[in-house]
């Protein structure tokens, strides 16, 4: 029976050559000492930042934080800087190692742990899960004007499936995250916390992603926490 790499390294890290460098952080034991304090750091201060998004942290994942493309692509990595794996865990490259991807991937794992997988996986859409990890990070890479390449609001909003996000990102990139953030975050300005706080409770609740995401949207924005 053949079980991915990185659910193996998840169960049992030294099966995979991961040393745990702190808390929840296991990193390959090529890792140098003063390289595993910088990430232990980085680590730290994403957390913090998805905690104050979030108003509170739900979920401590693990996190397999590779030193070498040769550690990653033993995970199951390829061309990613980072995945999470549901709400347990999230595995980052050398390319990866810094706290716009940890905190994307950490924002992943507290909106699915707070969603449940049942309701991430048949109630969430991708573009909306992506686009708030873009919000969450602030990652420079998605913001400023449109450009030529990037996705309509349009065409960003039917990329519902995790098959059809992975199909039109494998196109442009850079083109659908930050369309989904751009979309996200016209959202956001105007629902606030207390609107994404509602949509999580009425995505639990079985209430349909559209009808929520519009109902909350137009919301009186509160603060966030």
């Amino acid at each position: 029976l053949y079980l991915q790499p990185a659910i193996v390294a998840i169960a049992c890290p030294s099966c995979m050559d991961f040393e745990r460098a702190g808390g929840n952080v296991f990193v390959d034991k090529a890792m140098p000492t003063d390289k595993r304090r910088q990430v232990v750091d980085h680590l730290a201060v994403s957390a913090s930042i998805v905690e104050k998004f979030f108003g509170g942290l739900s979920e401590h994942p693990m996190i397999l934080a590779c030193s070498t493309e040769d550690c990653y692509r033993r995970l199951g990595g390829k061309t990613a800087r980072g995945a999470a794996f549901g709400a347990v865990a999230i595995r980052l490259s050398p390319r990866g190692l810094d706290n716009a991807i940890a905190t994307h991937e950490l924002a992943h794992i507290e909106l699915h742990a707070r969603l449940g997988m049942w309701t991430t996986m048949r109630r969430l859409p991708a573009w909306f899960d992506e686009g708030l990890a873009v919000l969450v990070s602030n990652d420079p890479r998605y913001l400023g004007p449109p450009k030529p390449t990037d996705l309509s609001g349009r065409e960003v909003r039917q990329l519902v499936s995790l098959g059809q996000w992975g199909a039109a990102s494998g196109q442009r990139s850079r083109g659908t995250y930050a369309s989904a953030y751009r979309e996200v975050k016209a959202w956001y300005d105007r629902a606030g916390h207390a609107g994404l706080m509602t949509l999580i409770e009425e995505l639990r609740q079985g209430v349909s992603f559209d009808r929520t995401f519009e109902r909350a949207g137009f919301n009186e924005r509160a603060p966030a926490p």
